[in-house]
């Protein structure tokens, strides 16, 4: 199965990763606006919240690799206030949120999706290869696929959301994470 690389991907690509011992990321040759490459969901306080990381607007059409991250300090702030909001709360918060700091500095998209692969990755305690494809990915249909339940900081309000960004199962279950996607 091939997907599209995307910032802090769904819970269902480490499900696949997990499983096979690799991943399959479309290295699209032109990233446009209706790429969810910079995109990623997570659980607050009242709803679901979708965060983009902002792109320097001169760089889309362009390869991955070309696509810079906006050098506004702005953005990455609200995105780590919006993050503390969600997750201050949650069981691992604290062991995991300083990793992720580094990665809103990283100066392209294709910089921070493979760190975020990567740190992904190391917190599951998984060895997965990375392999980057030109075929395209087909539909995936996450209602299809079996997510255990497990605890989430406001799931007791808003109930169990499955299929968020990684960040939230790595947030709320720690090193049991990997466990849950096995």
């Amino acid at each position: 199965m091939i997907f599209y690389p995307q910032f802090l991907a769904p819970v269902c690509q480490f499900m696949h990763a997990a499983e096979k011992g690799h991943i399959q990321l479309f290295k699209d040759p032109f990233l446009d606006k209706s790429s969810k490459a910079n995109q990623f969901e997570i659980l607050g306080p009242n709803s679901k919240h979708k965060l983009s990381l902002h792109l320097n607007r001169s760089t889309l059409k362009k390869p991955l690799e070309e696509v810079f991250l906006s050098d506004s300090k702005e953005w990455r702030k609200s995105h780590l206030k919006t993050i503390e909001t969600s997750y201050r709360k949650a069981a691992f918060y604290q062991f995991y949120d300083y990793k992720l700091h580094p990665l809103l500095e990283l100066d392209t998209l294709f910089e921070a999706i493979l760190a975020s692969y990567e740190l992904c990755f190391d917190a599951l305690n998984l060895e997965v290869d990375i392999e980057w494809t030109d075929a395209k990915p087909g539909a995936i249909d996450s209602k299809n696929l079996h997510f255990r339940k497990y605890d989430q900081v406001f799931s007791e309000k808003l109930g169990f959301h499955a299929n968020l960004s990684i960040l939230d199962l790595i947030y709320n279950q720690g090193p049991m994470a990997r466990d849950i996607i096995l």
